[in-house]
């Protein structure tokens, strides 16, 4: 799953908001629209996928979950959730009378009063506390471990370190368990996921070095994706890259039919000629496509981490690190 049913026609609702409302059937996104909640989509599949969510976090910071109220409906609530966590969004979550999902709610209730819900909407922590508690004898030692077990694996996908901790502080006065026995398994279980990352790293480079060529070819061969690489590249990301020039004498090329020639033979490094040529005719490289091109080249954009959002996310990390070799 790479779409999200709706999203085309939610992006000025979801920023006006400043949170997407997210559904589990395309059914309750149609019945929310038709009662004036533009801003709700819906999941296309059986789960959301962390293509999906990074796809939604281009237009929110927040978002708010209501699937159904019934026990498949929390399951799914629960999986949606660690993979909002993982691209760094802020969660909320909906919860409905049990046996009650949003089509129902808002044609019996009315788009208002669902509205009202959804500012009401709890904590994706206070969430998962309520379901710990609900499926653990929290009165017995062995019960409240159990509990922080369900809780820990989505507070460690926090990428903020201190609302890492605060969050493990609020989990141990819940479950009345010492903070300093929390913390220690919070770094333990930290480190594991960092571990097994690894891969999944090496796997995300791949991809950024296939976009980035990939994003080269349509710079070559289209003016429309010169022109909106203009307006969705931070001028800075460049600098990042390592081979920022050949980005940049695309971008700024003089409109009209590209003069490649004159790019290639103002570009010094020999590799990185060979590399722009090789893109401007790789047969196996995806072409331009005219049906949602925007849509495709900000994925492209996001995938090299070349947008405002992803270094801002580069400089709070570095700031972060900073902070902590000072400390210690």
């Amino acid at each position: 799953g790479q779409q999200i049913y709706g999203l085309e026609r939610a992006p000025g609702a979801i920023r006006q908001a400043g949170e997407a409302d997210l559904v589990e059937g395309y059914l309750d996104a149609i019945a929310l629209h038709a009662h004036g909640v533009t801003n709700a989509v819906a999941v296309l599949g059986t789960a959301l996928t962390p293509a999906q969510a990074r796809l939604l976090s281009r237009y929110a910071e927040r978002v708010v979950i209501n699937f159904d109220g019934d026990a498949a409906g929390r399951k799914a609530t629960l999986r949606s959730l660690e993979v909002l966590l993982e691209q760094g969004l802020n969660v909320k979550v909906l919860e409905l009378p049990p046996g009650t999902d949003p089509d129902d709610y808002v044609r019996v209730q009315g788009g208002d009063a669902y509205l009202r819900e959804v500012e009401s909407a709890g904590s994706f922590f206070d969430f998962l506390l309520r379901v710990a508690q609900s499926e653990h004898d929290v009165s017995a030692p062995t019960g409240r471990v159990d509990a922080l077990q369900t809780v820990l694996p989505y507070v460690i996908r926090m990428e903020d370190r201190v609302l890492r901790s605060e969050l493990a502080d609020n989990a141990a006065d819940a479950l009345r368990l010492p903070r300093a026995l929390v913390q220690d398994e919070v770094r333990r279980k930290t480190s594991r996921v960092r571990e097994s990352t690894g891969e999944a790293s090496r796997r995300q480079l791949l991809a950024a070095a296939l976009a980035e060529k990939i994003l080269l070819s349509w710079l070559v061969a289209d003016q429309e994706v010169r022109d909106l690489c203009a307006g969705l590249i931070d001028p800075l990301s460049l600098d990042e890259l390592a081979r920022p020039q050949l980005f940049r004498s695309l971008i700024e090329a003089p409109k009209g039919p590209l003069d490649l020639p004159r790019i290639l033979e103002n570009i010094d490094d020999d590799e990185q000629r060979k590399l722009l040529s090789r893109c401007a005719v790789d047969p196996e490289l995806d072409p331009v496509h005219r049906d949602g091109l925007e849509e495709r080249v900000r994925a492209l954009v996001e995938e090299i981490g070349l947008s405002p959002k992803r270094r801002a996310a580069r400089r709070k990390a570095e700031v972060e690190r900073d902070l902590v070799e000072a400390m210690g």
